[in-house]
């Protein structure tokens, strides 16, 4: 009787739900704006919109039952999966938004059907163009982004040092912002000349991009739209974003990529064609129409029976 009242109540207010933002948002509500009415109050919500979830979501989705659920993942949603099964049959109704294609294939493969990809918004225009007024290649890579190992810090030490021995020491040099300290001391083997700055997307001319999973950070699109050349694992968000050439698979593969940088301007063509998909599928007003057009289609689906579900503890064990 109380689904039965909930779904009544839910036809008759239509497509202008009432959302209730739980975790980091960012520029989040701005793009939500246009998909119905954000509420300050989960008690209030048809919908209760979770970034990355974690135990404080669990708590939230336990003390208001009955509320339908949109876990949206900035991050690598696997690893929720893994280590947070349980969370996944805790509301009602369940429906997953993920940053990539990529993460999207793999929790269908996981059983899942409830999952959208809705790119992470970005204004191009906040970022200007600037190129360094010198002929060296200056290599930039965010430290924050490599203090974990799994996102890549072996892998971005490996290239580097491959990549001085391939064309010398003194073809690049690195442009670093972050907390640098670990990482210059590393670099200092390999006899590469290491700049630190505060206008990291002004100070280079390629950015080498080493996560092994897409961790959701933006610094990938502020690059594109600085119209700054990329390298970067094939991972992500970056498989949606990036011309193939700009996309390596191995450490080998990355040095030749570097090399042929360094040597020939080889990555010229890349830099355009990336700047018109970040404009075309990460603008505010393309990521703005998707979230309304998503948040549409879950009103609708609020009228059907909920799935049953299970957990997909099961598949990833297996």
């Amino acid at each position: 009787m109380r689904a039965l009242v909930l779904r009544i109540l839910w036809k008759k207010r239509g497509p202008n739900l009432k959302i209730y933002v739980h975790g980091h948002a960012k520029s989040l509500h701005k793009v939500l704006e246009a998909a119905g009415e954000l509420t300050q109050s989960a008690l209030d919500a048809d919908v209760l919109h979770v970034i990355n979830p974690d135990a404080s979501a669990f708590d939230l989705i336990q003390n208001h039952p009955g509320k339908s659920v949109v876990a949206h993942f900035t991050a690598n949603p696997v690893t929720f999966f893994e280590q947070n099964a349980g969370l996944y049959t805790a509301a009602e109704d369940w429906f997953c938004v993920v940053s990539s294609n990529e993460a999207k294939q793999a929790l269908e493969a996981l059983g899942l059907s409830r999952v959208w990809h809705i790119a992470p918004a970005l204004n191009a225009s906040d970022f200007k163009v600037i190129y360094p007024q010198t002929d060296k290649k200056l290599i930039g890579f965010y430290a924050d982004q490599l203090e974990i190992t799994q996102r890549g810090a072996d892998v971005f030490e490996a290239i580097i040092h491959g990549l001085a021995k391939r064309v010398g020491p003194d073809a690049f040099e690195l442009v670093m912002f972050g907390e640098t300290s670990w990482i210059a001391t590393r670099m200092a083997n390999h006899g590469v000349n290491i700049v630190e700055t505060t206008w990291f997307h002004d100070d280079m001319n390629i950015f080498l991009h080493t996560p092994r999973w897409d961790a959701g950070n933006p610094i990938l699109q502020e690059i594109v739209a600085a119209k700054k050349k990329v390298v970067s694992t094939a991972v992500g968000q970056a498989l949606d974003l990036l011309e193939p050439a700009s996309l390596f698979r191995s450490v080998s593969e990355a040095i030749d990529i570097l090399e042929g940088e360094i040597k020939n301007q080889s990555l010229d063509s890349t830099v355009e064609p990336q700047y018109q998909r970040l404009l075309q599928n990460y603008s505010l007003d393309t990521v703005s129409k998707s979230w309304k057009a998503f948040y549409s289609e879950i009103s609708r689906m609020k009228n059907t029976v909920p799935e049953k579900r299970t957990s997909p503890a099961s598949t990833l064990e297996a």
